[in-house]
């Protein structure tokens, strides 16, 4: 398998590291949420998040280097195969932290925001993507 092909593979097994930065000025309206819901979604999502942004950090840098590894002349594949391990625990870890920002968000809402705010994550609309 030439480099190319392996680095095409690792960057495309990695959706974690296309993920917006936490806390990026971006105001988001989800249907159905009231005003007041809205407001208080977009502070408690938006709000720069120093977890979130040291493990984002992270998994730029394990791409790096499995990039590097793609670009050597041999590949090591026990060098891989430790960053893989690496990539997915950092993507766990990111997920959990994002898990639990949500699950924060929710339990700040009303209960009558509470539906619309997980239909829209579970059913995003066309194009779109969920809140995060």
């Amino acid at each position: 398998m030439s480099s190319k092909v392996l680095l095409a593979l690792l960057l495309a097994a990695a959706p974690a590291f296309a993920q917006p930065v936490p806390g990026a000025d971006e105001s988001r309206r989800v249907p159905g949420v009231s005003d007041q819901g809205n407001t208080l979604l977009n502070q408690a999502l938006n709000a720069p998040d120093q977890q979130l942004t040291a493990v984002m950090r992270q998994q730029r840098q394990v791409r790096d280097q499995l990039v590097a590894v793609a670009n050597a002349s041999t590949i090591d594949v026990d060098k891989v195969a430790a960053l893989m391990k690496q990539r997915e625990d950092l993507q766990s870890q990111y997920r959990q932290l994002a898990d639990a920002r949500l699950v924060n968000a929710l339990r700040q809402l009303t209960p009558a925001d509470r539906g619309p705010f997980m239909r829209a994550l579970a059913n995003p609309p066309a194009g779109g993507r969920p809140p995060q």
